[in-house]
């Protein structure tokens, strides 16, 4: 397997654990170019404007790591991953993506071919 080197300036990921977009973006802009990668998870998903908190990071040439955790039926977890990867940079320009599942789901939402994952 081949090492891409990651830049030191995103070595660094910062879990931005805040209870809602508006603190998320008032701390990323206190924060400006010292942090590079930023890691939004499933507290900000459920405060709504995720997205928008997404996209305005990306705007700002931050890398995100959308750190959510989909536990579902396969097909369902499958479409909710599609839906992020659509979304452009978050899944291409990310050194590195995750996915927790049940072993039907593989990654980026494509299920691999085997019994009981249709």
């Amino acid at each position: 397997m081949k090492h891409k080197a990651i830049p030191n300036q995103d070595r660094l990921i910062f879990a931005m654990d805040v209870p809602d977009c508006d603190r998320a973006r008032a701390l990323a802009e206190e924060l400006g170019d010292a942090i590079t990668f930023y890691k939004i998870g499933l507290e900000l998903m459920m405060s709504g404007g995720y997205f928008e908190l997404l996209d305005w990071l990306l705007a700002r040439d931050k890398k995100v790591f959308c750190d959510l955790k989909f536990f579902d039926i396969p097909a369902t977890v499958g479409s909710a991953v599609r839906q992020l990867k659509d979304r452009g940079r978050i899944v291409r320009d990310s050194p590195w993506q995750s996915l927790h599942h049940g072993g039907c789901c593989g990654e980026q939402g494509r299920q691999p071919e085997s019994p009981g994952c249709n």
